[in-house]
């Protein structure tokens, strides 16, 4: 867990200062993806209001955004259209571009389709890295060595 949110700030770093990619929300929407727990929120909560200080932007928007896009993954892990993990494409790409839309509303940015659709193509990657990382080395209470 430790790894993941130096990972996130490292991400927060990166989206601010080089690329214009949304790093933080494709982290947060993969892992919200494969694990369901309640520490999602608080990720979601603090990175969103650090981004929000760094990006000298509305201070709550992200954190509002994020908080709102990882309860709505948890809504739509439950139903039965997410059992093949090709099903994160279309979630994220609906969840990127309200992300735009909301930016161009309230900030005044333009919507550029391209950036989406990279970070669309780019999910699939960072969620088999975070799959493979949750799975194989986090240690869950369930889980019990045999000698």
């Amino acid at each position: 867990m430790k790894l993941f949110i130096l990972i996130l700030v490292l991400a927060i770093f990166l989206q601010t200062t080089l690329t214009p990619i949304d790093l933080c929300l494709m982290l947060l929407i993969c892992r919200s993806f494969i694990v369901d727990e309640k520490i999602n929120y608080y990720l979601a909560f603090f990175n969103g209001i650090f981004l929000g200080v760094l990006t000298s932007q509305n201070l709550g928007f992200f954190a509002l955004f994020f908080l709102i896009t990882v309860k709505l993954i948890s809504l739509i892990k439950k139903t039965a259209l997410t059992a093949n993990f090709l099903s994160i494409l279309p979630v994220a790409f609906l969840i990127l571009l309200t992300q735009s839309f909301l930016e161009k509303f309230f900030f005044n940015q333009t919507i550029n389709f391209n950036k989406i659709y990279v970070e669309v193509i780019l999910i699939l990657p960072i969620y088999l890295l975070v799959r493979f990382w949750e799975e194989r080395f986090i240690v869950r209470p369930g889980i019990k060595l045999k000698i």
